[in-house]
């Protein structure tokens, strides 16, 4: 079970909220925040698409590191038709470079 904070509220969940409304005024670090988490799965379902689109919008907005994120999703993850493969690279890709944090 997650842990909640104070009020009762997953922290997690919250970081989420706090990210999706800076998102709405253009914060291209929120929005990177956003696809790390999808990417990962943290605080919402894993999704690697919507972890694409996020890091896509980012660079959009001029995010410096936005650009090899969609690198890695479209050269490591995406090229696994097999929604079970995808999630096995990403786990062993997370394991061996931990450098998407």
């Amino acid at each position: 079970a997650a842990e909640l904070n104070q009020d009762g509220e997953c922290p997690k969940k919250r970081g989420i909220k706090f990210f999706k409304e800076s998102e709405k005024h253009g914060n291209a670090e929120a929005i990177m925040s956003l696809g790390l988490h999808h990417l990962k799965g943290n605080g919402v379902k894993q999704d690697v698409n919507k972890a694409l689109e996020y890091y896509t919008k980012a660079h959009n907005l001029g995010h410096q590191d936005a650009f090899t994120h969609v690198l890695f999703i479209r050269n490591e993850l995406l090229p696994y038709s097999d929604h079970k493969q995808k999630e096995r690279a990403l786990t062993l890709t997370l394991e061996k470079n931990n450098t998407l944090e």
